[in-house]
């Protein structure tokens, strides 16, 4: 249920309820009563949950199963993939800045990969002009 998504990641994240409250512009009073089901966020409110805890809405309401895909159990495809993305060798540096990026929601990949992709062909251009 909503109310112990919301509570389990907001301990998850060591975060207080009046913290949360705080983030979504709203009192402690209101995350308790979302925490203990005696009332329901509004729309927007639960957007803005969805984005502080890096979640979908689909999550929160318990319509699909967080999947971690952890980069650094791949590094070497990851790796690969990226080479092959930009057409040539990915320097170290900007690797171990990219498996920063460490645990990656599965839904929210593509988009991150997009992302990712488009910086790297900006990297590529301008090694290719040095």
């Amino acid at each position: 249920m909503f109310k112990d998504k919301l509570k389990e990641l907001r301990q998850k994240n060591n975060m207080t309820q009046e913290q949360l409250a705080q983030k979504l512009n709203t009192t402690r009073k209101s995350i308790s009563a979302y925490e203990t089901g005696r009332s329901a966020p509004p729309h927007e409110t639960l957007l803005m949950i969805a984005d502080i805890f890096n979640v979908s809405t689909d999550y929160l309401l318990e319509r699909t199963a967080p999947v971690d895909i952890s980069l650094n159990d791949n590094r070497e495809a990851f790796r690969y993939y990226l080479n092959a993305l930009v057409g040539q060798n990915v320097p170290d540096t900007v690797l171990q800045k990219l498996l920063k990026l460490d645990t990656i929601e599965a839904e929210k990949l593509p988009d991150q990969l997009e992302k990712i992709a488009y910086d790297l062909l900006e990297i590529s251009k301008k090694l290719k002009s040095i």
